[in-house]
């Protein structure tokens, strides 16, 4: 897959329980790889997983407070915090669909950020590797 075809789709609108969270763990782990994860990239995100058109996906201020929760994790203990959030993005490994999903969602954050390091692109290749991808597939050029 390269950068322009990132795919913000899923087969069906219902989502399974564990896809939020997974979504917004990679989030916070990928743009916060560079120990900054900025207002806009969170209100992008936001915008992003919010308009995918979901039924009973979290409010707008549930994935603000969750993001928010797991940088709390990661102040406090960073080893143990990043690797909850590892842990829950390998919940939906088994679900092609899902895992596509927190893939290209995440990618498309980081290509929306015109200051993406390469700390950022390394961190995005390990949630590739929780989730069992070939992570050439979504590396960022």
């Amino acid at each position: 897959m390269t950068n322009t075809e990132i795919k913000l789709s899923h087969p069906n609108q219902k989502i399974s329980k564990e896809l939020p969270l997974a979504l917004v763990s990679a989030f916070v782990l990928v743009a916060g790889a560079d120990s900054n994860v900025c207002r806009d990239e969170k209100v992008r995100f936001i915008n992003i997983v919010t308009s995918l058109g979901f039924e009973d996906f979290p409010s707008e201020l549930q994935v603000k407070n969750a993001i928010d929760e797991l940088q709390q994790e990661i102040r406090v203990d960073e080893k143990a915090g990043k690797e909850l959030m590892f842990a829950i993005i390998e919940r939906v490994k088994n679900n092609k669909s899902d895992a596509d999903l927190v893939l290209s969602v995440t990618q498309a954050v980081l290509i929306a950020d015109s200051n993406a390091s390469g700390h950022e692109e390394y961190v995005l290749q390990q949630v590739c590797e929780a989730l069992g991808v070939n992570a050439e597939e979504y590396c960022v050029a």
